[in-house]
């Protein structure tokens, strides 16, 4: 498959992105960069950054999802009661970027999607329905990721915050914009791995 090109800056450009969670995982983050998340995750394998566009808020974002991330539902109370929200200097380079804010972007996805949609369909494999329905988008972007250049993919999306998430409401118009970075250790420079926030939970039960 040839897949077609993203281009979204014309050289390599730094940004700031915004990385909500527990306290507890601050120092070793500081210390030793990020790990990649590996579980059927939005945009695919990687560390997830709020930046800007939608609300134009990514530290709120961040803030938010580290709240909401604390909350067991099955438990119904927090994991945590401290979290830290982090600032760190990413480096894009253009050419391993996926953008799905526009339309060279959506363009390469569509590429990917209709090539394993014809393969589920040809060697007649059904996604069991007890897989979530993103399961088809988590396939894509990590043949991307393992087949392509790809390092960075960028979305607008609509994220389930705390209460959103507690009671189920779901939503298409997204809300915040996530950028997804593989190979942390190379995109992002230790040094400038800064905490901007924190704060306290409350432990409510519901």
């Amino acid at each position: 498959m040839t897949l077609s090109k993203v281009v979204l800056y014309k050289k390599n450009r730094k940004i700031k992105g915004y990385h909500g969670t527990d306290l507890n995982n601050r120092q070793g983050i500081v210390d030793n960069n990020y790990n990649e998340s590996k579980s059927n995750e939005w945009l695919g394998d990687g560390v997830y950054f709020f930046i800007e566009k939608v609300q134009n808020e990514p530290v709120k974002d961040a803030e938010n999802w580290a709240i909401t991330e604390a909350w067991d539902n099955t438990k119904r109370k927090y994991k945590y009661n401290e979290y830290v929200v982090l600032e760190s200097e990413i480096k894009i380079n253009p050419d391993k970027l996926l953008d799905l804010d526009t339309e060279d972007g959506i363009k390469i996805f569509n590429e990917v999607r209709s090539t394993i949609e014809k393969s589920i369909v040809n060697e007649n494999k059904k996604i069991k329905s007890s897989v979530k329905r993103t399961q088809i988008d988590n396939i894509i972007f990590t043949f991307l990721k393992k087949k392509s250049s790809i390092e960075f993919v960028k979305s607008k999306m609509y994220i389930k915050f705390e209460n959103t998430r507690k009671y189920l409401i779901e939503s298409r118009i997204p809300n915040v914009c996530i950028l997804s970075v593989s190979n942390p250790k190379k995109n992002i420079q230790k040094k400038t791995i800064n905490e901007v926030k924190k704060g306290v939970i409350n432990d409510v039960d519901i």
